[in-house]
């Protein structure tokens, strides 16, 4: 009976302390402040100038925390001299370009990021005498690839800033009466940044 009595009084002090510990448990975890997540704006539009993929308006997605793209173009030039001179001088120059960027780091006002860039250059010159038959023609055309290590910084939730530096290869080919036609390659270091509206 004895023996009876104990195993009740022990199951009983079981119970309780279980029903304790649960209540502090609760408690506690009513008492953890939750910080709720900072909005994330997956779409930028600005301007960049960038040895990896080029200058001029760009534009930005970010598929998730992970990874994000970016693509960059410009494109600018003029039709020859519009006043009675003696040359005539027309050009065009054009860049487009794309960056595939991994974050490495990510928080609620910046990222640390790695991206592999492309992009094209094109430039084209024709200079002609008005009162003669001499016209000459010359035309570079780059073509750049890279690897990089970037950062990215939010300022007042809207505008963005980011700079980029690391290794690039750049093609080079020309052609064109002065001097000659030609083809060449770089490697070196690159460098790049932007300034950006996030939506």
């Amino acid at each position: 009976m004895i023996n009876l009595i104990k195993k009740s009084w022990l199951l009983i002090l079981l119970v309780v302390l279980t029903i304790n510990k649960s209540n502090s448990q609760e408690s506690e975890s009513n008492s953890v402040l939750i910080i709720p997540k900072a909005e994330i704006l997956n779409n930028k539009l600005g301007f960049a100038a960038s040895m990896f993929s080029g200058y001029g308006v760009s534009y930005g997605y970010r598929i998730n925390n992970n990874y994000a793209l970016e693509f960059t173009t410009s494109i600018y030039g003029e039709g020859g001299s519009k006043y009675k001179t003696s040359y005539n001088n027309s050009y065009l120059t054009s860049t487009l370009g794309f960056e595939f960027q991994r974050s490495i780091y990510v928080s609620s006002d910046s990222r640390f990021y790695a991206l592999a860039g492309v992009s094209y250059w094109y430039n084209s010159n024709n200079n002609s005498r008005n009162n003669t038959n001499i016209q000459i023609d010359n035309s570079e055309t780059n073509y750049v690839g890279g690897l990089s290590l970037g950062w990215e910084i939010v300022l007042g939730k809207r505008y963005v800033i980011n700079i980029e530096g690391g290794y690039l290869y750049r093609q080079n080919s020309y052609q064109g009466e002065i001097p000659y036609n030609s083809s060449t390659y770089n490697l070196g270091s690159g460098a790049g940044g932007g300034v950006y509206y996030a939506f």
